[in-house]
């Protein structure tokens, strides 16, 4: 994130395209529907540091590749003996001509614009942007391909030239990139698994929400097969389509080709799998070896698409030697989701920690217990009433570990998490083998057990620890656990080890992942996050491929006592019948959303969907044969419902057969002619006559019955077509659902029909300013604006016109119309005859997002796009932020903006004349100290502070020490981070000074100072090396108001080297330092540097540095969002306001399908469905909003916007409802039907 940009919070992932010693900082500093922007800079260059390329992922909108405009604003030239290594390597490129030099002042030079390239490449074929260097791109868009939902191409960049002649190296440290012909990318129906891989590998992917079960492939030796049908058939129940393929239909046991078979189906089938299930021991299905070594993997397996180490699909393994050892899996999985065991709920709120310091050979590994704490501390926050410990710290040994476990497992836990030293045998410490795993008697209280322990997944050891927990018990007396996850390799590291584990438990427990397979790949995201360096790379796909998931992918995982369901349906349904109802509620009889109903008859009804928030869902099915059909719903920590549905043969039976519509567009009157059918098998259907309708805002039924006559048993008969309006800012593909209500005599019978609008559907794809100079529109400059607009729906528009209109006072517009003719479909064009023109107030901040609207209309046609430009270009003279609470950071380079710091060192240690004093820290400690006055941060009052001896603070008390720095945000560290200068440091030896702290009550402020301690390099061999001198002040908000009431803080750097280790194997390095601020949630945060890489308007730590933290924005412009409500009667509140844990949201208006919450960043939070209404009725209603997100974890205290979803605002009704907030926050950018209509405060 830079600058003020909004989208900046996406989470990242360098892909392994290349790999190098440079890693750049990629910070998206604006994106909107037709353009993403994205800075780059560079580390110093080394000749150490020796990569070529680097890449990210872009996500497409279709088969057109788009434009990549390329500026080099700063750039080097070094003479090439300085760095033989890096030349050498240049010199396998295209020679450049020192003619074409890049100029290495720092300004902006354009390398290449709009019109050097053409707007579509094939897919498939190499996309390059020309540079001015001849043959030899700065940046480039590769190779489309397919990554599982979404169509991508990595963007490539390499920041290298080798000047032959000159015998120099051209260098670009920071490089602008403008990738123009595409969007925000959403898509709504992806895996659930792989939406939050998506999120954290594409730049510009959006998270749409629930998904349906996609694909479920079992891979099954030949003897298994008939022992494997009852787990495929409850998971085809549950809603997967199940796939069962024999190892004789793939042409026998062998890795490739089963591969292949998965890359295969992953690639062509119509439903491609999500999960894959591998049924059989090692012996029976072969595995992979892992980096060449004789440790297996079953991970390759889910490396169907790409040369990355990014899953496709997702793993797992029933570890069965023999059918009788299968039977026994199979039970335990289905009577673990099926039947939960409830008659000692207790266990589901117990689970066990066990873990040890012991390494072979080497000192204390004391973090393997601080995170078994800090999970153990999450598990209580989730609900957990229990969580036992068994620890080995020696010299303490835990007396009698075996039987403590044994006794702690037999009754009853939930989940086991264990962390130390172990073998294939089991848990060296504390100890707890295979031979005790068998020696349980725990019943169907069965655990899932995440070992992050050296070699106790090693499967190839058969049977290895985990298999023994899954292959334990019968059938019907189970024993041992129902899922296991555990590392093969037998080197595994600590602090990747830890990193896994604290990303699992985040992933449970924060972020709601309960599907086993997700849940664990949750930790392998967590250490791609966390270990960017190439020289940690073979390390990090060692621990990416050696951690196995032994079980079920899909088992949902009980975090909590299931809770009783009531559903309500219909017993029986006849033949032809296609509207089936369900209604779902919880145990108090409250409407239950969100629940999975999955309706299912062998080869003849597969109908899947989720519940509304009134907890009900329509599923559209047409049963043909007479015969059982299932209908299972669930949800996570529900118990299943599985009941039975009758497909009967009857005498008299009237439904839906078929439908023709025509001009089914919007502004026009649609024709629907509805077939019927007599589904009766003796019976006529006398005097047969229909009435269609619905509740869709955007449909007006203008004649809504049918006569039909007389319909003899077996026969069909036509009417003439029913008549409705659409509305003419229906959106494309907007689903009608209609009732169909049928009559004969005293008969009525129900059928539902589904159709879809056809519209025009326009993105702005791109757009340009036009000033004559730098292509921004800098402060105080007045430029002209034009717009692409691309059509992406199937039918044109004609005389296309626009009003544009800006949502912030920042900007104003001067000339506002614009003109684009028709556009039609897949076709795009540019007002470029009739250019919008735009002045930029000269007090507006660098960096600053505007937001603007294009008020759209066209022949029967009305649309509202949404897009935003940034004001000038961000460099390190400009603010950071805001995060997504309000955040900014301002550093003494920022001379331009009043909130900027000076550096003004404050010494307060008494060694060098100060008058603080000594909190006495030893390594890895931390302690808590009273403050002075009340801070308040991210919206929570606090009154004391933690100080940690590793470079940072923590408000309120924290126990957390952690000498490894981690990115922010990220599930490890202390809540409520402040960290100027997180690493691994040493206060009490040698040379070092201390940590001191002193209230200056003079000026108001609360001092803790860093003075002179020793920095360590390395953490498999920790070096003291160089002392560091650095502080963190907090002023008292009293004294120093903002414009939120949080505090202010201020790092100041006296001597500072933010250095590393990254040599040998294992690689000794240590991620640099973190320097940010981070909420008590983990949710968000301002990451100023991690790993050496730095936002663009970050200035690098450096001696005499100034970094200051507040909520007070760098300019005072506001945004403002300007909408019409449909109608006149209007009201809304939100009781209490601000609130802490819910808040009762109260609403009176019509012609209105939803509500969302969304937050300032503009993201979805949570929806709510509204009752739908006609025209001439007015909803009334209202919901609880319980401060959780729709994946329901809870979100961060802050600022948030209730945005109704529907209707095209500004063409409606002549009344205005105006809202507004410091900051152009881009809340009214959240679609192109979405407004605003009330601010909403959470607090802590």
């Amino acid at each position: 994130m830079s600058g003020m940009s909004k989208f900046g919070l996406f989470g990242l992932i360098v892909i392994s395209l290349s790999y190098g010693e440079i890693i750049p900082s990629w910070h998206i500093t604006n994106t909107q529907n037709s353009e993403i922007r994205i800075n780059i800079t560079m580390p110093e260059l080394t000749d150490d540091e020796s990569f070529l390329a680097q890449a990210k992922f872009i996500a497409l909108n279709n088969s057109d590749l788009p434009i990549v405009d390329c500026i080099i604003v700063d750039s080097s030239v070094f003479s090439a003996n300085i760095f033989p290594n890096l030349k050498e390597k240049l010199l396998s490129e295209t020679q450049i001509s020192p003619d074409n030099l890049c100029p290495s002042a720092k300004k902006s030079v354009p390398i290449c614009g709009p019109d050097s390239v053409g707007l579509t490449q094939n897919v498939g074929q190499p996309f390059r942007v020309a540079s001015s260097f001849s043959n030899v791109p700065i940046c480039a868009l590769g190779r489309a391909q397919k990554f599982r939902d979404l169509l991508v191409a990595p963007l490539v960049v390499k920041p290298f030239r080798y000047d032959k002649k000159n015998d120099q190296i051209i260098f670009y440290k920071n490089i602008e990139l403008k990738i123009k012909g595409i969007a925000k990318y959403r898509h709504c129906d992806v895996s659930s698994a792989f939406d939050l891989i998506y999120r954290n590998t594409v730049l510009n992917y959006e998270s749409f929400g629930l998904s349906k079960p996609q694909g479920y492939l079992i891979i099954v030796p030949d003897e298994f097969y008939n022992n494997i049908l009852p787990l495929a058939r409850w998971k085809e129940q549950k809603g997967w389509y199940v796939t069962v393929t024999k190892l004789s239909q793939i042409g026998g046991n062998n890795r490739e080709l089963i591969k292949n078979y998965i890359a295969n189906a992953f690639q062509t089938w119509q439903i491609p799998p999500e999960y894959v299930l591998l049924v059989g021991s090692k012996d029976k299905i072969q595995s992979f070896q892992s980096l060449g070594l004789n440790f297996v993997t079953d991970y390759p397996y889910s490396l169907v698409s790409g040369n990355d180490n990014l899953a496709d699909v997702l793993v797992g393994r029933l570890p069965a030697d023999n059918a009788s050892e299968l039977d026994v899996m199979v039970a335990k999985i289905i009577g673990y989701e099926k039947t939960p065991y409830l008659s000692d709920t207790l266990w589901y709120h117990r689970g066990l920690m066990v873990a040890t310091t012991y390494q072979e050979g080497g000192g204390r590994v004391w973090t393997a217990l601080e995170t078994k704490r800090w999970v153990r501390e999450k598990m209580l926050n989730a609900g957990f009433g229990k969580v036992d410990t068994v620890f080995h710290d020696p010299p303490y040994q835990y007396p009698n570990a075996p039987e403590t476990i044994r006794v702690l497992v037999n009754a009853g836990v939930s989940i086991i998490n264990g962390r130390g030293w172990g073998n294939s045998d089991g848990w060296q410490y504390p100890t707890f083998y295979r031979s005790d795993v068998q020696s349980l008697a725990n019943g169907w209280k069965l655990p899932v057990i995440t070992s992050i322990y050296c070699g106790t997944g090693n499967f190839n050891a058969n049977p290895c620890f985990g298999e023994v927990w899954l292959r334990a018990g019968t059938p019907t007396a189970p024993k041992g656990g129902v899922a296991f996850f555990g590392a093969s390799w037998m080197a595994t590291s600590t602090r990747f080890n830890n990193c896994i584990d604290y990303g699992i438990y985040w992933g449970i427990f924060q972020e709601n992942i309960t599907d086993c397979a997700s849940a664990m790949y949750r930790g392998k995201i967590e250490l791609m996050n966390n270990f960017p360096l190439p020289c940690d790379s073979t390390m990090l796909r060692a621990h990416l491929e050696t951690y196995n998931l032994l079980g079920d992918p899909s088992l949902q995982i009980w975090t909590a006592v299931p809770k009783v369901i009531s559903v309500e349906h219909r017993p029986t349904i006849p033949i032809g019948g296609n509207y089936f109802p369900v209604r779902v509620t919880d145990y108090n009889g409250q409407p239950l959303s969100g629940a999975l109903v999955s309706l299912w008859k062998a080869s003849e009804v597969k109908e899947v969907d989720y519940t509304d928030a009134s907890g009900f869902v329509a599923l559209s099915i047409k049963p043909t044969t007479a015969d059982t059909m299932f209908i299972t719903v669930t949800k996570p920590n529900r118990i299943p419902y599985c009941g039975i549905v009758r497909v009967n043969s009857v005498g008299l039976y009237v439904g839906y057969y078929d439908h023709t519509v025509t001009n089914l567009t919007p502004g026009q009157v649609a024709s629907l002619s509805v077939t019927l059918k007599n589904y009766g098998q003796t019976q006529t259907a006398y005097n047969t006559w229909a009435r269609i309708s619905t509740n869709d805002p955007f449909i007006h039924i203008t004649d809504s019955v049918k006569n039909y006559g007389d319909i003899g048993p077996g026969s069909t008969a036509t009417s003439s077509p029913f008549q409705f309006y659409i509305a003419e800012d229906c959106p494309n593909n907007h689903p009608i659902h209609f009732q169909l209500s049928i009559q004969s005599g005293d008969s009525v019978w129900y059928s539902g029909i589904n159709i879809s609008v056809l519209a025009p559907f326009l993105t702005a794809i791109r757009h340009q300013i036009i000033d004559g100079g730098n292509g921004y529109l800098d402060p105080g400059e007045t430029a002209d604006l034009i717009v692409w607009l691309k059509n992406s729906g199937p039918i044109p528009i004609a005389n296309t016109q626009a009003i544009l209109r800006t949502l912030t006072n920042a900007v104003s517009i001067i000339d506002s119309i614009g003109w684009w003719g028709t556009i039609n479909p897949s076709d795009s064009t540019v007002n470029s005859g009739d250019r919008f023109r735009l002045f930029a107030q000269p007090t507006s901040a660098i960096g600053r997002g505007v937001a603007l609207q294009l008020l759209i209309t066209g022949d029967g046609f009305q649309q509202v796009v949404n897009f935003s430009i940034n004001i000038g270009y961000v460099t390190t003279t400009a603010p950071f932020g805001p995060d997504a609470y309000g955040y900014f950071a301002y550093d003494n380079t920022d001379l331009d903006y009043p909130e900027h710091p000076e550096y003004f060192w404050v010494e307060i240690d008494p060694n060098f004349g100060g008058n603080g004093s000594r909190i006495q820290l030893a390594n890895d400690d931390i302690k808590t100290r009273q403050l002075p006055f009340t801070f308040r941060y991210y919206g929570q009052d606090y009154n004391r502070i933690s100080i940690a001896s590793n470079g940072y603070i923590a408000m309120d008390s924290a126990w957390l020490c952690d000498p490894y720095n981690w990115h922010i945000p990220s599930a490890m560290g202390p809540p409520a981070l402040v960290a100027p200068f997180w690493d691994d440091l040493r206060p009490d030896t040698l040379q070092a000074s201390g940590v001191y702290y002193y209230y200056d009550a003079t000026n108001h402020r609360f001092i803790v100072e860093w003075s002179r301690v020793h920095h360590i390099h390395g953490f498999l061999t920790p070096v003291i090396a160089e002392l560091l001198t650095f502080q963190t002040i907090l002023f008292d908000p009293a004294y120093y108001p903002t414009l939120t009431g949080d505090g202010e803080i201020i790092f100041q750097y006296y001597e500072i080297v933010n250095d590393d280790s990254a040599t040998g194997f294992p690689p000794n390095a240590h991620n640099y330092a973190t320097c940010g601020i981070e909420n008590y949630e983990h949710t968000t945060g301002l990451e100023y540097t991690f790993a050496n890489r730095y936002p663009p308007s970050c200035a690098p730590l450096t001696n005499g540095r100034a970094i200051k933290f507040t909520t007070d924005p760098p300019d005072s412009f506001i945004g403002l969002s300007e909408f019409r409500i449909p109608h006149s009667t209007f009201s809304i509140t939100a009781l209490p306001n601000p609130f802490t844990t819910k808040t009762t949201i109260k609403f009176s208006f019509s012609a209105l399908s939803g509500i969302g919450i969304y937050d300032i960043t503009g993201k979805l939070v949570k929806s709510f469905s509204l009752p739908a209404v006609s025209d001439k009725r007015q909803a009334i209603g209202g919901f609880v909003w319980d401060g959780t997100d729709r994946f329901n974890r809870k979100v961060a205290p802050g600022l948030y916007f209730v945005v109704s979803t529907k209707g095209l605002c500004p063409f409606e009704s002549p009344k205005r409802f105006f809202l507004k907030t410091r900051g152009d926050e881009g809340f009214p950018l959240i679609n192109n039907n979405h407004k605003p209509i009330l601010k909403i405060i959470k607090l802590n």
